[in-house]
């Protein structure tokens, strides 16, 4: 007796898609539309601006100030023979590395400064000859990351949402056929 074999079912991703409803074939759109979008505006802010002054400067002092009611430190950079007071502020206090600057710069050593042209007392980065002590950029760096994970955790949770709420669906469905 010859046996009939059953069609193979493709198991593509296609097939999936023809197999679901149209709703749930736009709530998986509306997930890779949202998750693409949001990685790329999460990545898009550069912190170095393109308009950005050098300045070069005999290191005197690094002031700590803590800021009001305990919610960081800012940073006053002094440099000999300048009255300018140049400032590291608290978004970016933790881009400098303290220990670092305090053992490789002595009073009196030559520093490389970026300032911004708006505002040429913020500091966006200090260097010394190859030494990078402080860069602006550390914050991309940090919040790279971010910039990935949080669509992504939100596109899964909306995925498993839908698969909670078509599993119940089914389950449903299945209780009503065995009551019949």
């Amino acid at each position: 007796m010859l046996k009939e074999t059953p069609e193979k079912q493709a198991n593509s991703f296609v097939h999936l898609l023809k197999r679901l409803p149209i709703q749930d074939v736009f709530l998986f759109g509306g997930i890779l539309l949202f998750f693409v979008v949001a990685s790329l505006g999460y990545g898009s802010n550069s912190s170095l601006s393109a308009s950005a002054t050098v300045l070069e400067g005999r290191f005197d002092a690094l002031h700590k100030n803590k800021m009001y009611k305990d919610i960081g430190y800012s940073y006053d950079l002094l440099l000999l023979g300048s009255s300018q007071k140049y400032i590291i502020t608290a978004d970016y206090a933790n881009c400098l590395d303290v220990e670092l600057f305090d053992a490789a710069v002595k009073k009196g050593d030559v520093l490389s400064i970026t300032t911004e042209d708006k505002n040429q007392a913020l500091v966006l980065s200090i260097k010394k000859e190859a030494t990078t002590l402080m860069d602006i950029n550390c914050v991309d760096t940090k919040t790279e990351h971010i910039s990935i994970y949080v669509p992504l955790l939100i596109a899964i949770c909306i995925v498993l949402i839908w698969w909670l709420r078509r599993k119940v669906k089914q389950d449903r469905a299945a209780t009503e056929t065995d009551a019949l």
